[in-house]
């Protein structure tokens, strides 16, 4: 993962998200986005190092599990390092693989206890965490999901707009 300094507060611009029920339903369960994930991150094709996660829940339904970009970044809060913070140009939040230590020591790192996405965040083999940074604002899970589950939803505060189709949630229904 990149590292970047002078980390902000702000909410991020976009988040990535499921493209709905129907696209949901789509998911051929071919797990490239997690393949390329690690690929572009690591330059190496192993889920192990993906910052997405296809589940299937053996009832007929999945979902990939992925940092929201929560607008409260509860991770960042938990995180006593200091290694997860805002990217002053992106406005992505992301993971200082130099402070980052997995917190050794614990079961689960407090970061991940705080989140509120279960399967969002994760260890690396290397005890880093790994958290999607929507890849600097292109995601090339979304350029490889073939079925369309993927998109890169807008998320400006309080208002209700559309990015390739999708709704985001308004400020008072949130």
């Amino acid at each position: 993962m990149k590292k970047k300094d002078g980390l902000q507060t702000s909410r991020p611009a976009y988040i990535l998200a499921a493209d709905g029920k129907s696209a949901l339903e789509k998911c051929a369960l071919c797990r490239m986005c997690e393949l390329v994930c690690s690929m572009r991150h690591f330059d190496v094709s192993n889920p192990c190092r993906s910052c997405i996660t296809v589940v299937y829940d053996g009832k007929g339904k999945v979902k990939p599990q992925v940092c929201i970009q929560c607008p409260t970044h509860p991770c960042v809060s938990a995180c006593p390092k200091g290694a997860l913070g805002q990217d002053p140009v992106t406005r992505i939040y992301v993971v200082d693989t130099d402070k980052c230590d997995g917190c050794r020591g614990l079961q689960t790192p407090l970061c991940m206890e705080a989140c509120p996405v279960p399967g969002a965040l994760k260890l690396s083999p290397e005890h880093k965490l790994l958290k999607c940074d929507l890849c600097g604002g292109e995601p090339i899970c979304i350029k490889t999901c073939y079925a369309g589950v993927l998109r890169m939803v807008d998320r400006k505060e309080g208002t209700q707009t559309t990015f390739k189709g999708v709704k985001t949630l308004s400020k008072e229904t949130r």
